[in-house]
């Protein structure tokens, strides 16, 4: 019984573990770290002076993914859009009229620091020479300086955007009347009586001056000594800024001779239209003349040769704004206004003497044959490409591009790097001397085996000897095929081929470099490797019994195959320099009893060694062929042959 009370608990308490080990564990809090639990060096540093909200509170992941990638730390999204995600009013300030530029493009960072900074708004530099870093500080620290300016930018502009040209909090003239009253009776006697409301910087400078009362650098002289009346009527007519007189004519009032000038052949449009405030301002201006705006832009405005826009190249008068240097304001008797005849204007800034009269254009200072004026997108202001610039007069040239081979300077149509366009006292125009020129691009090749012997053409830089400068129908730019070309020179091997009956395969077709190196080599008549080796290139045959057998001590030794051979044309099968026959008894005695003792006494056919012997190579000694016919391989040649010694 009690054994039986026994198992029962044991079997209760194994079905209590039971259940309590399949029971869910109870649920653990999960403890998230932030960034900052680690990287606590980086948030000390981070959060001294004015600190970036997110950084302040430790919330990294605002803008960092809270992994990274690819074991950085990176942003969420990239600038601006991830300063948009809080500072909503500055994204919707982008879509204003009239936006500063770092905001435009997006380069948030260009002003304000991204975790903190000592100074206000993350601001990069103190706020009272902040706007300095771009804008010339000597615009706005001049003689006299406008109050504003002195309390700072922000007095008058916004930083990111506005609705208002120059970022103004509000329209211009209601800026300045907010501080000047226009009805108070100073302001009115400063301005001669004359009702004026708005307009302010036609003749004053917003920032500073060194004219007393912010007048711009330039004033005119009737608005200074307070003759306005002299242009406009009187301050108390009904209409006082009504004019005496309607365009050019009130100008002419005072300029007499521009008024000549405006009726002579050639004059500028405007000039002779009488339409003066097209360029002047009337009043006062911050650039010479009284130009309405700066000299680099003024031009422009009527003259759309792209202002330098999608040009690479501009020429460096247009790019300054100094169009007088070349051309004449108001009248010239040369086409385009230029002060001088096109073919000598050019040379008042490029000396004469740089240009060698061998290059025609260049010397008669027809440079618009090649040039653009004013900007261009190729090079050196070329009119077009270059090479198609050249090719327009050496057409024969330009016709070489469709050839097979070409010189990688011409294909690119670079002409400039071998050929001086300015001229040059060298033939061709060449920017080097001949023999020196093309180790300009090919100083490697001078680079040759120590010991090594020089293709005299090579050696006397002579390249021309062999290759077209521009193009060639055959490889490497060579004139003509490779064949053709050394017997121009070795006119010897061209007879001697032309009289053979047998060519070597490689002259057969012309192919010399199969060879020889046309430039250098440590081997004898220019050859790429030694003999025999050379020729085991294409004839492996012959070396067949060399490793396992014996070798004909000439096929083997060095310069071997030439003792038997001519490199280049025979009356003899196999390319022999003489028949079989001669050629063998010159080192065989083919009389003696030692000889007819080896042919079983019977005496070969003369030149018959090739039936029975390979020339290069045997099993053994006796070079015979591997397989034999089995009278002769036993020695009965007396079998087949009758007769004897």
């Amino acid at each position: 019984m009690k054994r039986v009370r026994r198992l029962a608990e044991l079997l209760i308490l194994g079905v209590v573990l039971l259940y309590l080990g399949c029971a869910p564990a109870p649920p653990r809090k999960r403890v998230v770290k932030k960034c900052v639990d680690c990287h606590s060096d980086m948030y000390a540093r981070y959060t001294k002076g004015n600190v970036h909200k997110p950084v302040e509170g430790g919330d990294c992941e605002v803008c960092h993914r809270p992994h990274g990638l690819i074991g950085g730390v990176y942003l969420k999204e990239g600038t601006p859009q991830l300063c948009f995600r809080c500072h909503k009013g500055v994204g919707r300030d982008v879509g204003k009229a009239y936006v500063h530029e770092p905001v435009k493009e997006g380069k948030c960072g260009g002003c304000h620091e991204y975790h903190n900074s000592p100074n206000p708004h993350l601001l990069k530099a103190p706020m009272e020479g902040f706007c300095f870093l771009c804008h010339k500080k000597a615009d706005f620290s001049r003689k006299f300086v406008h109050s504003p300016v002195e309390k700072g930018c922000g007095t008058c502009h916004l930083p990111h955007a506005s609705d208002n040209p120059y970022l103004l909090k509000m329209s211009m003239d209601n800026l300045c009347a907010s501080c000047h009253d226009v009805k108070e009776g100073s302001f009115v006697k400063a301005h001669y009586g004359y009702p004026v409301k708005g307009k302010c910087t036609l003749c004053h400078d917003p920032h500073s001056s060194d004219n007393k009362a912010l007048l711009k650098k330039g004033t005119h002289p009737p608005m200074v000594e307070g003759e306005c009346d002299s242009c406009h009527s009187s301050p108390s007519s009904p209409k006082p800024f009504a004019l005496q007189l309607k365009g050019g004519a009130l100008c002419f009032s005072c300029h007499d001779g521009v008024e000549e000038e405006a009726s002579r052949k050639g004059a500028h449009p405007p000039l002779s239209k009488g339409e003066c405030l097209r360029c002047h301002s009337p009043h006062a201006s911050s650039f010479k003349g009284l130009l309405r705006v700066s000299p680099e832009s003024l031009c422009w405005r009527c003259h759309k040769v792209g202002k330098g826009k999608g040009a690479r190249v501009v020429h460096t008068p247009a790019k300054r704004g100094d169009c007088l240097s070349c051309h004449e304001p108001h009248v010239s008797s040369v086409a385009a206004l230029l002060k001088e005849s096109r073919n000598r204007l050019c040379f008042q800034c490029h000396e004469r003497s740089g240009f060698s009269s061998s290059h025609p254009p260049a010397f008669k200072g027809e440079c618009l044959k090649c040039h653009a004026a004013h900007e261009s997108k190729f090079r050196g202001l070329l009119a077009g490409p270059e090479g198609k610039t050249c090719f327009s007069c050496h057409k024969k040239v330009g016709e070489e591009m469709g050839r097979f081979s070409l010189h990688l300077p011409f294909a690119k149509g670079r002409c400039s790097s071998c050929h001086n366009p300015r001229g040059s006292t060298r033939e061709n125009l060449l920017v080097a001397d001949s023999d020196q020129l093309c180790w300009k691009c090919h100083g490697k090749m001078k680079k040759v085996s120590k010991g090594a012997k020089l293709h005299p053409p090579f050696q006397e830089g002579d390249c021309m000897a062999c290759h077209g400068p521009h193009s060639g129908d055959e490889p490497s730019l060579l004139r003509e095929k490779t064949g053709k070309v050394c017997f121009s020179c070795h006119e010897g091997v061209e007879a001697e081929v032309a009289s053979a009956k047998f060519s070597h395969e490689p002259v057969k077709l012309l192919n010399c470099t199969r060879c020889h190196d046309p430039h250098a080599s440590t081997h004898g008549a220019f050859l790429m490797k030694k003999v025999p080796l050379l020729c085991l290139t294409c004839h492996r045959d012959v070396a067949k019994f060399w490793d396992k057998g014996v070798a004909h001590p000439p096929a083997e030794e060095e310069g071997g195959c030439l003792q038997c051979h001519s490199p280049h044309g025979s009356s003899n099968r196999g390319m022999l320099s003489k028949t079989a026959g001669v050629l063998c008894a010159e080192c065989h005695e083919e009389g003696g009893k030692a000889f007819l003792k080896d042919h079983g006494g019977i005496r070969p056919s003369p030149g018959g060694c090739l039936g029975c012997h390979d020339p290069h190579g045997g099993l053994d000694e006796r070079l015979l062929l591997p397989v034999e016919h089995a009278p002769f391989e036993k020695g009965r040649c007396i079998a087949c042959h009758i007769g004897g010694a």
